[in-house]
């Protein structure tokens, strides 16, 4: 579940999350997106939602009212691990079943690097890829560790020619395409903040808070109103013109 305080302060206060959390999330991104392209060349790494509209609204930090990371993790080829181990793996898993085998070195290291994660869903038999809830938590916060959530989609066989273009965000090299601008522009709008996969628009219901979200809403009736201003400086410097 998400944390309960910060999703608070966002949805029901309008206010941004504190600079900590943010950070938490940064190292998180951070560290799951090395740990999956660090496995092999034919894996790459796609931010989706939330995350995603960071491409477009700040690529050094996530933006100001999300509260987790959401990311699919594809490759090419092969996957170097079976996705199953995750389940196997979890921490509601039985612990009978994991004195059978030993953990993949790639999860081993994953729990190295501060994870840990619960709810594994497999969506293969639709397309789909394994989706899994990751929880981080981030030691760099004092005096105790920060624990952000991570809702990541690890598919394989995947071309990354849907996604031709790459940039960086938040210190990791990230690929995309015209799709992905679509989907989420088209999902979140031009210049709203939209919460949830319904669309709620976040809003300030403290004004004056050194917190608060702007509204960087466009209003209904905005290019008539741009007009209007445009023309009425025309007409003032004409006049202005003709006076002199």
């Amino acid at each position: 579940p998400k944390n309960p305080t910060v999703f608070d302060l966002v949805n029901d206060r309008g206010l941004a999350t504190p600079w900590c959390w943010r950070r938490a999330l940064r190292n998180a991104w951070s560290a799951l997106a090395g740990w999956w392209s660090g496995l092999s060349p034919r894996n790459f790494v796609v931010a989706s939602d939330g995350t995603g509209l960071s491409l477009f609204r700040n690529g050094g930090e996530p933006i100001a009212w999300d509260v987790d990371v959401d990311v699919q993790l594809y490759t090419e080829g092969d996957p170097l691990f079976n996705f199953e181990e995750f389940a196997v793996w979890s921490e509601g898993a039985a612990p009978a079943l994991q004195q059978l085998k030993q953990p993949p070195p790639e999860l081993v290291r994953l729990r190295e690097l501060g994870f840990s994660w619960t709810a594994v869903r497999d969506y293969s038999a639709r397309s789909a890829g394994w989706h899994v809830e990751l929880q981080f938590a981030d030691s760099a916060a004092q005096p105790t560790p920060v624990r952000v959530d991570l809702d990541a989609v690890l598919k394989a066989y995947v071309t990354a020619a849907p996604f031709p273009m790459s940039a960086n965000l938040a210190g990791t090299r990230v690929r995309y395409g015209q799709d992905l601008q679509l989907s989420l522009t088209g999902k979140y709008g031009p210049a709203e903040k939209r919460m949830h996969k319904r669309g709620d628009l976040v809003t300030c219901h403290d004004p004056g808070h050194s917190a608060c979200l702007p509204d960087c809403a466009l209003r209904e009736g905005w290019h008539e109103r741009l007009c209007s201003e445009a023309c009425q400086m025309e007409d003032g410097h004409d006049a202005g013109a003709r006076a002199t």
